[in-house]
C-alpha cells in the first residue's frame, strides 16, 4: 500500500505537468541529495576537510572554497558538497556521500543523514 502511494503523485505529475517520469525519478533524488548535503552541513564542523579530501577534492580547491566563504563554515561545507554533486553528475549519491563518510570514520554524521533523508519521504 505505502509504495503505492509513491506512484499516485507521479501519475499526477506526469499526465498533469506533461513531466516524464525520467524527471520526477531525477528531482526525486535530487532532493534526497539536497537534505543529505544540509544534514552534513548543519552536522560535519570541521571535519568537513577530511570528508572534502575523500570526495577528491585538492587542497588548492579546499583554499579557494575557504577564500570565496571567509567566516562562514556552513557555505564552505555546501559550497564543496554541490561541487561534488555537479562534477559526478548522476554519480553523486545519497550512498556515495554516507560511504565516504564512513570511510572518514564519521558514522554519527552518516546515521543522521541516513535518517533525515528517510524523514523527509
Amino acid at each position: 500500500a505505502e509504495l503505492f502511494h509513491h506512484f499516485v503523485p507521479v501519475f499526477l505529475l506526469t499526465s498533469l505537468f506533461d513531466i516524464t517520469p525520467l524527471r520526477i525519478l531525477f528531482i526525486f533524488f535530487l532532493d534526497d541529495l539536497n537534505v543529505a548535503i544540509d544534514a552534513i552541513s548543519d552536522n560535519i564542523g570541521k571535519e568537513w576537510r577530511t570528508l572534502a579530501r575523500k570526495l577528491g577534492f585538492k587542497e588548492a580547491q579546499l583554499e579557494q572554497i575557504v577564500n570565496n566563504h571567509q567566516h562562514d563554515m556552513k557555505s564552505q561545507i555546501v559550497s564543496v558538497l554541490t561541487e561534488w554533486a555537479r562534477k559526478n553528475g548522476s554519480d553523486a549519491s545519497v550512498d556515495n556521500l554516507v560511504a565516504a563518510l564512513r570511510s572518514c570514520k564519521l558514522n554519527l554524521v552518516a546515521d543522521i543523514v541516513e535518517e533525515e533523508v528517510k524523514n523527509s519521504r
